[in-house]
């Protein structure tokens, strides 16, 4: 079994090498198998997706996480900014 850290590490290195679909792969997989609401998984994979511009996949993510971390002040805000980029 691969560990979180791994996990996360080799996502975000995949994406920096210019791989994005398989920083997400690896982000959606280790969700799936793993732990469906890992806040840092899922933290990531929204950031992915804002900056490969799929402002709807990235607000999924992040109205999973304020159901995940109610009490985070960042996943709101997060989630009105794709909100905002979502056409009309």
């Amino acid at each position: 079994p691969r560990g979180e850290t791994a996990v996360l590490a080799q996502a975000f290195l995949e994406q920096r090498k210019g791989f994005p679909e398989e920083a997400v792969r690896i982000l959606v997989g280790f969700l799936q198998e793993v732990d469906s609401s890992h806040v840092g998984a899922l933290r990531q994979l929204g950031k992915l997706h804002i900056r490969e511009d799929q402002w709807s996949k990235a607000a999924g993510v992040y109205h999973k996480l304020i159901a995940v971390d109610p009490t985070s002040d960042e996943w709101p805000s997060q989630l009105q900014l794709c909100l905002n980029h979502l056409p009309v």
